[in-house]
């Protein structure tokens, strides 16, 4: 160039920034190609049992009609490769065409061991070659159908033996084996319910970088809906965010997937109906806090009173109450905002649909809440299809069932956009307390703290001349912290419990056990009240809790067996430890 052009600055200059545009050109394409590889994701997903995978063309039509985009089901690694080197396709050929004949974008699981290395498949592979090879084959052969894959199902349930070290290093090798043949690939780590350690430690054992997106199955935190756990479920993507945050920076942004949640109905009408109603504020808190997908586990009944259709293909009133959710916000919904239009009485949440606003909107569990609106809405019943005009100043009296209010008033809408960043309220904002509580009753008075199913593990009495709960019905004690007021960030605590024996003086005692960095833990000493002449009061100085909700609930006061529980409960606080002086003993 030199010699042609005569080393001309300007030349020089030129040919330097015509390198560096094509560099940028080429970098911009990448970029395309790859966008172009990893389909546009609908948030609305079914999962599928191995029974149900068997019989997926009889059902993924009908899921792909009431608007779901997104089915989560593969064959194992044995049906795949049922000797050391021999493939079968048949049933992964099959899987592909049936989700593209229906439309639906297919997620797949990389999981189960094989029998020729481990009679028993519920274990990780050690032959990480072979393991290897598998991710390999079956991400290659797939790749033009194929993009999100699962490594494993529920590693802490289907690895007997498994440690989170083995499990990272097959999310390893999986990762590589698969972006080497598909560098669109998109590959997930997961966990049983809502384990964000077990997530956490994962990454730390080896799996920092080498995973796309992170997905749970918070099946405990979706039944506990039907008791007021709304703040809890709203609060699941905030603290797996905190976590990868701290733990992996550069996945902070990583996509989250509720890969399994459901709730079982027995058959019942009222089973049936609860089962719509949770499955209709799963999903809408779920587009709410920004997951990816969730998967409804699942389309069709395979194991029992799961699914969105029975087992003869019947729709289950959750099949069409989903589907009105999804007819009205979208199949890409976009969500603005939260809105409560009487503090503390009722949920809101409010999207801009395809022709629309609508307004989801139910009552506070155990409230009676009555709206009303300044200019004329719609209004949906999700399962009977039904829609009711309701004019201005007339008044709506909602339930626990949810509404879909269409043509929501301008006021709300700005209600809900200057909500949506603001702390989701579960009876008060409780971000900047220094101490939370709850007062034992036939209605526990809550104050940022919550007993988990009271009435399941205690019965309400008035004793010594005044309310408590009978711990005796139960053999633990379960509670729930405000996420607003402590959630994944350790912060040093007192827990406090106020007690005393029963009438007749029987022996009764616990141990504490909180969530913990690493799970659950014990606190390591027996507490035994002490008599029922007086309440007597105990405090806990905890210094590690790391609360995530991985069932839903944060410490638990562990009597071992109903033996031991024969005592009543006044009240119970959680308070953040600012200096040492302040700490009870």
């Amino acid at each position: 160039i030199n010699a042609e052009y005569g080393g001309s600055k300007k030349v020089r200059w030129n040919i330097q920034y015509t390198v560096y545009f094509m560099r940028l050109v080429n970098f911009v394409f990448l970029l395309l190609l790859i966008s172009d590889l990893v389909p546009a994701l609908n948030p609305f997903g079914v999962s599928s049992s191995a029974q149900s995978t068997g019989t997926y063309n009889t059902w993924l039509p009908t899921i792909r009609q009431a608007g779901f985009g997104a089915a989560r089901m593969f064959p194992s690694w044995d049906n795949i490769e049922p000797t050391r080197g021999t493939w079968n396709w048949a049933a992964t050929d099959a899987i592909v065409k049936g989700a593209a004949s229906a439309d639906v974008v297919l997620s797949g699981l990389l999981f189960y061991n094989v029998p020729w290395l481990n009679p028993n498949t519920h274990t990780f592979p050690n032959d990480y070659n072979a393991w290897g090879q598998y991710v390999s084959q079956l991400v290659n052969h797939t790749k033009n159908s194929v993009t999100y894959w699962e490594v494993w199902n529920e590693p802490q349930s289907f690895a007997q033996g498994g440690t989170v070290t083995d499990y990272a290093g097959i999310v390893r090798r999986a990762y590589s084996e698969a972006k080497a043949v598909f560098p669109g690939v998109q590959i997930g780590l997961t966990v049983a319910a809502n384990d964000v350690n077990y997530l956490k430690q994962s990454i730390v054992e080896g799996a920092v970088d080498h995973f796309d997106y992170v997905s749970v199955h918070p099946y405990e935190i979706t039944a506990a809906i039907q008791n007021g756990w709304e703040p809890v479920f709203m609060g699941i993507t905030r603290t797996i965010r905190r976590m990868l945050t701290d733990t992996n920076p550069s996945r902070a942004n990583a996509d989250i997937w509720f890969t399994e949640l459901g709730l079982q109905s027995d058959g019942s009408a009222g089973s049936d109906a609860e089962q719509a109603r949770t499955a209709l504020k799963a999903f809408t808190m779920g587009v709410a806090q920004g997951v990816t997908c969730l998967n409804w586990y699942e389309a069709k009944d395979g194991q029992g009173g799961f699914g969105l259709l029975r087992s003869d293909n019947s729709q289950r009133p959750a099949y069409v109450a989903l589907k009105n959710l999804i007819k009205y916000v979208g199949e890409s919904p976009s969500y603005l905002g939260w809105v409560q239009l009487n503090a503390n009485m009722d949920y809101g949440f409010v999207f801009q649909g395809p022709t629309t606003s609508v307004l989801v909107l139910w009552a506070v569990v155990g409230q009676t809440d009555r709206v009303s609106f300044n200019s004329n809405v719609r209004v949906v019943n999700p399962v009977t299809s039904s829609i009711t005009p309701l004019n201005t100043g007339n008044s709506l009296t909602l339930s626990s069932d949810p509404v879909l209010i269409l043509d929501v008033p301008a006021n709300v809408v700005t209600q809900a956009k200057n909500n949506k960043n603001q702390p989701f309220s579960w009876g008060g904002d409780f971000t900047h307390s220094q101490s939370i509580s709850t007062v034992m009753g036939s209605v526990n008075i809550d104050k940022g703290l919550h007993q988990f199913n009271p009435n399941v593990s205690s019965t309400p009495v008035i004793i010594y001349g005044g309310p408590a709960r009978d711990c005796s019905k139960g053999s633990t004690q379960d509670f729930t912290v405000d996420p607003n007021f402590i959630s994944y960030d350790p912060v040093e605590i007192q827990i406090t419990t106020v007690t005393r024996r029963n009438t007749a003086n029987d022996n009764a005692g616990f141990n504490l056990r909180y969530e913990g960095p690493d799970g659950w833990k014990s606190y390591g000493v027996w507490y035994s009240v002490p008599g029922n002449d007086k309440w007597y009061t105990n405090t806990w100085l905890i210094s590690d809790p790391q609360f995530v909700s991985i069932w839903g609930f944060n410490f638990r006061l562990d009597s071992d067996s109903t033996a031991n529980s024969k005592y009543y409960l006044q009240s119970v606080s959680v308070t953040k430890v600012t200096s040492k002086s302040n700490i009870l003993h």
